[in-house]
């Protein structure tokens, strides 16, 4: 199969998970039936985030190069599972090198998945924050709210371009025929605005 990396293998494991593996034969994505490995359950999220780290370090995953970017909590109704992503930064720009890892609140990994795309083009942006939410602001659909911070991200697309992109997220009214939750994707060079 095609992976934004290039070419990648999936495989199963029976009574273990789905593992996707790039042509240097590294695993990119992991997902596993039951929580990897037994471990002690954990009573906050700060707990959860110190489990993820050693479990990373566990599995040869490098996080010396990456900065923590996000932690969440999410209550899935019978469970609880905390989520965390470590991401290389370069100027303000995040790059699209990263390590994710999803942990249940038993303690156990539920999931994992990494990625490291060498940028190939300037992180520097000729468009900045403030006017990224002016056009968003434009281009959002009408009563939208758009939220005052952006991220400048380089993605990569489908056929394996490079972009670098402010995201401008924003809320519509519930009555509205588009979704609730949205982004506006303001490229960081020349302005021009994609609403997803």
């Amino acid at each position: 199969m095609d992976g934004v990396g290039g070419n990648e293998y999936r495989t199963s494991l029976p009574g273990v998970g789905i593992f996707d593996v790039d042509g240097s034969g590294r695993v990119t994505l992991g997902v596993f039936v039951q929580a990897q490995p037994s471990a002690s359950p954990v009573a906050n999220i700060e707990q959860a985030q110190a489990s993820a780290t050693s479990w990373a370090q566990t599995h040869h995953m490098d996080l010396s190069g990456l900065q923590h970017r996000a932690s969440e909590k999410h209550d899935r109704g019978t469970f609880i599972e905390y989520g965390f992503r470590w991401q290389a930064k370069k100027d303000s720009a995040w790059l699209p090198t990263f390590i994710g890892i999803d942990v249940y609140s038993s303690g156990g990994v539920a999931d994992f998945v990494q990625e490291t795309i060498p940028v190939t083009i300037a992180t520097q942006p000729h468009v900045g924050a403030a006017e990224a939410l002016t056009r968003a602001r434009a281009a959002a659909p009408a009563g939208a709210t758009i939220d005052d911070s952006t991220d400048l991200v380089v993605v990569v697309h489908a056929n394996g371009s490079q972009q670098l992109v402010w995201i401008c997220s924003f809320r519509t009214p519930a009555n509205t025929f588009v979704p609730t939750l949205g982004s506006a994707l303001v490229d960081a060079q020349n302005g021009a605005v994609a609403i997803l």
